[in-house]
């Protein structure tokens, strides 16, 4: 993926490509998902008004430098049915990832470790991270389970860390995967 931000290139995964969202993504479809409270019970989006022009400004707001907002497309559909927000941080070679898959067709189906194992492939081999983390709430179960899945580790909980939208305190888990263990996990 090119990180010249007039490029809109895609990452291919066999079933997915993901490429740069740009304000013309924005449809009724993907504002649907803003508006769901079950998409957005994890999120922090839930806390924007998720209106059309936000969403435009929020999807412009991305550089394809250091940071990014891919959305999630089934090959030969052009149908989009989610979005990685990636946001790499240059000086420390780390990049923060978060995902949704709005399109509920599309839940449990694989959707986020077939991309992601792209995405990850793509930070690691060619712009040189060294640890991909984020940050899911603990009580997103499917979440966690997939980040360990994939290899990713739990670095600690961070109590509290999140509030709800009744001021609910709720811990989330640090979870991280690095470069070494990423690239060489074929070999173990």
């Amino acid at each position: 993926m090119s990180s010249d931000p007039d490029k809109h290139s895609k990452l291919e995964s066999e079933r997915f490509w993901m490429r740069t969202l740009t304000s013309e993504d924005v449809s009724e479809k993907y504002l649907a998902w803003l508006a769901d409270d079950e998409t957005l019970q994890w999120l922090n989006a839930r806390y924007r008004e998720n209106n059309e022009a936000n969403v435009q400004a929020y999807v412009e707001q991305f550089d394809n430098i250091n940071s990014f907002h891919l959305g999630i497309f089934v090959k030969n559909q052009e149908l989009h049915i989610g979005n990685f927000s990636i946001s790499i941080d240059p000086l420390h070679d780390t990049a923060h990832v978060s995902v949704l898959v709005g399109d509920r067709d599309w839940w449990g189906k694989g959707v986020v470790l077939e991309a992601r194992s792209v995405i990850l492939d793509w930070l690691f081999e060619e712009r040189d991270i060294y640890k991909v983390w984020s940050l899911p709430f603990v009580r997103n179960a499917p979440a966690i389970f997939n980040y360990k899945r994939q290899g990713f580790v739990v670095e600690g909980i961070l109590k509290g860390h999140k509030k709800t939208e009744t001021g609910e305190r709720l811990d989330v888990a640090s979870v991280a995967i690095f470069r070494d263990f990423w690239l060489n996990r074929d070999k173990k």
